[in-house]
């Protein structure tokens, strides 16, 4: 039987649709141990044809909570730094990270998740596949040095190389970057170097021709928050 329906010819029409088969097969998976402890599958989020696409390690609490990914204070701290750059969420962006679920809390009373295991990685590989071919981004932001470990193979500290950009197959580039959740303690001024990776892609990302080219004004001021509605514009 002929379907009545044509399929959508706006590409970003057709991600999006690709993108939620995606989420359908994943289902309600059960395929390794991460998803005893999950309350919510934390698949992605964002615009399927972005130019950036943000990959982090694993869910955390608020992620885990929300079912969406850069929630609580990382999510905070990730919405300054692409607001001081004049990018839209919206329209700029799609989020997820190389494995769907949170891991366990550690049981020795520190309030540290277990660490995320090479099997987890392998098991939810093909959905990272699966988006990265849906996206097609000019950018990717590793978030994290399990991020970096699981995508790069570096095996360094972040310190070593945060900040550092490499190809990612033939029309991508990736940037290392450290984890904004991560922001706390002894560790809080690491969001103004971030800010300051944030700035660099930007700049990048005028140059590939992929991304609106804002007026001087958001560029100005120390890099302050652009005026306009909560999306930017």
């Amino acid at each position: 039987m002929l379907s009545l329906h044509k399929p959508p010819e706006h590409p970003r029409d057709r991600a999006i649709l690709r993108m939620r088969a995606a989420r359908k097969h994943l289902g309600n998976c059960r395929k390794c141990g991460l998803c005893s402890n999950r309350k919510k599958i934390v698949f992605g989020a964002g615009n399927p044809t972005a130019p950036i696409m943000i990959i982090g390690g694993a869910p955390g609490y608020y992620e885990d909570k929300e079912g969406l990914p850069l929630a609580g204070k990382a999510g905070q701290i990730f919405h300054e730094a692409v607001s001081r750059v004049g990018l839209n969420i919206k329209r700029d962006i799609f989020a997820t990270n190389i494995v769907k679920c949170r891991p366990a809390r550690n049981t020795d009373g520190s309030g540290k998740s277990l660490p995320v295991l090479d099997e987890h990685i392998q098991t939810c590989d093909p959905y990272l596949k699966w988006q990265l071919e849906i996206v097609k981004p000019a950018i990717i932001v590793l978030h994290g040095k399990r991020a970096n470990q699981g995508l790069l193979g570096d095996q360094r500290s972040l310190s070593q190389y945060a900040g550092h950009w490499r190809n990612f197959g033939d029309k991508c580039i990736a940037l290392s970057t450290h984890n904004p959740a991560g922001f706390f303690g002894d560790r809080a001024d690491l969001k103004y170097e971030y800010f300051e990776h944030w700035v660099e892609l930007a700049l990048r990302l005028n140059l590939l021709g992929r991304l609106w080219r804002p007026d001087a004004d958001t560029f100005a001021g120390g890099w302050t928050y652009p005026q306009g509605d909560e999306d930017g514009n």
